[in-house]
């Protein structure tokens, strides 16, 4: 497997620095007994735990703020109610609407603390506390604008309004209180039952296996090691700390991604840099995090006995692109724009595919089968932009400039990117995004863009090519609004794409999504690169 000279060097060098911070780590627990005295490890593991340590699961986190949101709305809408000035039906009736607004800013608010781990006690009287705080800001923000509106109005005196603060304020915060209690309790117990075990598979054979291994199944209500693999081999056999063996490299990929594997763990001696990196080349393209197993010293310092804070002091090779709570928001933001967008966009796409239909002979879609998050592959729509052609394979060629394939409506179309618009069906779908890396079709290899290189894998040219897959594909990204689309006539263009795509992995947020999309809009009309 090749690793770019670019990337090999400062790989090492992270590693050589792992080291280092190890050996520190272990100068004093060496000294003292780890059990009864503090260490270097002990005092940064709640640190880095607060970092490393996964949050309790998606669906937990958001069943409990769906359920203090509704509380917060029914809450105020049932004060109004109580308190109605009489004679003033629709002051009840407004107030109850401000109600449901104050939960939905609830929900904003608390949804930046909705990954909060309800399983450690340690966490569950802070996150308490900062989900009424939510909670006061929501609702002060929703009482001033009822005294604005309300005040204005006329309707009812301030002892009203008062009475229904106060009503809305001590039954919001009980319910929320009891709602939270009731969910961490259910965690606590799941938790304690295995139910909330991270699923883990580990990468090697040797002494640090071992270790990690038995650390973890002492840990089980927090860990659970599926079994392990052996980069060396392409079939192995036998347990190894009471895991099975699951085979080589080469199966590795699938098994995480069939099985819904929760973190990979390269245990391997830290002075393999060549083997350890080359595993990390190999699982780039994984959206999960990869960490490194300590060195049998670590675990005769007593680091196996540190339970479910063993994560945090493990170094994280490449972590998760974007976390699970982000996922859900990013997808909802897609959903909800891409819902939009197509509503609004069915009446020119009715026009464009009347307008294919009379210029040339064929199907209105063009589909095709590309390579999408995690691997797995779906099949992206477009407008068909070229003619229908007897020979298969003069489909799968780039498009260039020029280019006899395309029909004349074509070369609007794809000036202009209005052939994408019915990928707005895959974003509604789920296999896409609106922003992210453009999918490559599965066919892609070396040959098909650069005879010259020879029928290779993309990945064994371009370094970091297979990572884009660790997360879903966009309709825009910002390799395209960089200037960076069209055809890929060389290498250097195509590591630049990437390089870019890779960018935008790394340093994801929302904003970025929004900005991207507006220097779309630029980009499409100079259309630049498109042909």
């Amino acid at each position: 497997m090749m690793i770019s000279e670019r990337e090999s060097p400062r790989h090492v060098a992270r590693l050589s620095r792992m080291r280092q911070r190890a050996m520190a780590l272990l100068e004093r627990p060496l000294r003292s007994e780890f059990q009864s005295q503090p260490t270097a490890l002990t005092v940064a593991a709640p640190r880095l735990l607060r970092r490393s340590l996964p949050a309790s699961p998606l669906p937990l986190a958001l069943a409990l703020l769906f359920a203090q949101s509704l509380a917060v709305a029914l809450a105020g809408a049932l004060s109004a109610v109580l308190h109605r000035p009489i004679g003033q039906a629709a002051w009840a009736g407004q107030t109850a609407s401000i109600a449901f607004a104050a939960a939905g800013m609830f929900a904003l608010l608390r949804g930046s603390i909705a990954a909060i781990d309800l399983r450690r006690r340690s966490d569950s009287l802070p996150v308490l506390l900062k989900t009424l705080a939510a909670l006061g800001l929501a609702e002060l923000a929703a009482l001033g604008a009822a005294a604005l509106l309300l005040g204005a109005e006329g309707y009812g005196p301030r002892g009203e309004m008062l009475r229904v603060a106060s009503t809305w304020l001590a039954s919001s915060a009980a319910m929320v209180a009891a709602l939270h209690a009731i969910a961490a309790g259910y965690a606590e117990r799941a938790a304690r039952r295995g139910w909330l075990a991270k699923q883990i598979v580990v990468v090697g054979n040797d002494a640090p296996a071992v270790g990690f291994i038995a650390a973890a199944q002492s840990c089980k209500d927090h860990f659970s090691v599926k079994g392990y693999f052996d980069e060396r081999q392409k079939a192995t056999s036998g347990l190894l700390g009471g895991v099975p063996s699951l085979g080589g490299l080469d199966e590795l990929a699938d098994y995480v991604r069939e099985e819904g594997i929760d973190e990979v763990v390269i245990a391997l001696p830290w002075s393999a840099e060549a083997r350890i990196m080359g595993v990390v080349e190999r699982l780039g393209h994984l959206p999960v995090p990869i960490r490194l197993a300590p060195e049998p010293m670590l675990w005769r310092s007593g680091l196996g006995r540190m339970g479910q804070d063993l994560l945090a002091v493990m170094p994280v090779l490449r972590d998760k692109p974007i976390s699970d709570w982000d996922l859900f928001v990013k997808s909802l933001f897609d959903r909800f724009l891409g819902s939009l967008a197509l509503l609004a966009a069915l009446p020119s796409m009715a026009m464009i595919a009347l307008l294919i239909r009379l210029d040339s002979p064929g199907p209105v879609l063009f589909r095709q089968k590309r390579l999408g998050f995690n691997g797995h592959p779906f099949e992206v729509f477009k407008f068909r932009t070229m003619t229908v052609s007897a020979d298969p394979g003069a489909g799968l060629r780039q498009a260039s400039r020029f280019d006899r394939r395309v029909t004349r409506i074509g070369g609007f179309l794809r000036r202009t990117s209005l052939d994408e618009l019915p990928q707005l069906l895959n974003v509604l779908r789920g296999e896409m995004s609106l922003v992210g890396p453009r999918p490559h079709p599965m066919w892609t290899r070396a040959s098909e863009l650069w005879p010259e290189e020879g029928d290779r894998p993309m990945e064994s040219i371009v370094a970091g090519y297979a990572a884009r897959h660790r997360v879903r594909p966009g309709i825009t990204g910002w390799a395209q609004v960089c200037g960076y689309r069209g055809e890929t006539e060389t290498v250097a263009k195509m590591m630049l794409r990437v390089e870019h795509d890779l960018h935008y992995i790394d340093n994801w947020s929302l904003w970025f999504d929004v900005k991207i999309m507006a220097l779309t809009l630029i980009t499409v009309i100079g259309g630049k690169n498109a042909y």
